[in-house]
């Protein structure tokens, strides 16, 4: 009796988000979903006023759907803190084609219309609770030592006052450059990207930092929308091959590491999902 009150409840709860979402404006106005015939994969992307998912799993989808917004970027939920679902959501590839509402989009819209479109083609019910899961802990490797590619702003990281200086990264196969704070550092489109585990902020460090990081990347860290560009290969070759792991860069020239460690995080628990209706 308890566990259908929970799914009910869990129900009328998706139900009553998804169509908050449509009364706000965030929901997609034409929807397709069909098995993918194969091709290139390309995650859930935007352009002008469509949105296209191409030879994709469920469960990347998800990923992006639940992400956290941090300072503008998405990053994605890792794999660990996903838990439950069937096998086949990282197996069964599909293509998606949606058409966005016209006007402006709030930050964080984007994701709901996808939450919604999960909700009601896949019939995806989720819910989050804390567990203990494997993180990479960014630490100072030698207190009271930092690398040479990772020095002290001498201004603000703001848009006020005479000496501040814009802030953020840049980042691509095998280089991460910019300005800011360490939070910033492991953002989504800087170095907790490239690493297969949540990222966590342990050095304690409280200052904005210039940061220049380089290292030779392994075929995991390279995009799927990446990996058959050819300017890209070149970009990595001209690294040339003596350049060290992330790992190792992260510690000798930043002065930190990425340490293996558990923390206490939100996990989204998949309660119910199922093959979408096609169209």
């Amino acid at each position: 009796m308890r566990l259908a009150a929970l799914g009910a409840t869990l129900a009328v709860a998706v139900t009553v988000a998804a169509a908050g979402a449509r009364a706000q404006g965030r929901a997609f106005e034409v929807e397709s979903v069909k098995r993918s015939s194969g091709g290139r994969s390309l995650l859930p992307t935007v352009k002008g006023t469509q949105l296209t998912a191409t030879n994709v799993p469920v469960r990347p989808i998800i990923r992006m759907a639940f992400g956290q917004l941090v300072n503008g970027s998405l990053q994605l939920l890792q794999d660990d803190q996903i838990a439950g679902g069937p096998e086949w959501i990282g197996v069964d590839r599909f293509d998606i084609v949606a058409r966005l509402p016209k006007g402006p989009r709030a930050p964080g819209d984007l994701q709901q219309m996808i939450r919604g479109l999960l909700a009601d083609r896949f019939k995806l019910l989720t819910h989050t609770e804390p567990r203990d899961v494997p993180v990479y802990a960014l630490v100072v490797a030698n207190p009271g030592r930092l690398g040479a590619s990772l020095t002290p702003m001498t201004a603000d990281c703001n848009t006020q006052g005479d000496r501040a200086v814009a802030c953020g990264f840049r980042s691509g196969p095998g280089k991460i450059a910019g300005r800011g704070p360490i939070r910033l550092l492991i953002a989504a489109t800087a170095l907790a990207q490239f690493v297969d585990r949540p990222l966590v902020d342990r050095t304690g460090l409280t200052a904005n930092y210039e940061v220049q990081l380089q290292w030779t990347p392994t075929p995991d860290q390279i995009p799927d929308r990446l990996r058959a560009n050819a300017t890209i290969e070149e970009r990595i070759r001209a690294i040339g091959p003596d350049a060290p792991s992330l790992f190792t860069a992260v510690q000798e020239q930043l002065g930190l590491k990425l340490d293996t460690q558990t923390a206490r995080l939100d996990v989204l628990v998949i309660d119910r999902v199922e093959h979408p209706r096609e169209n």
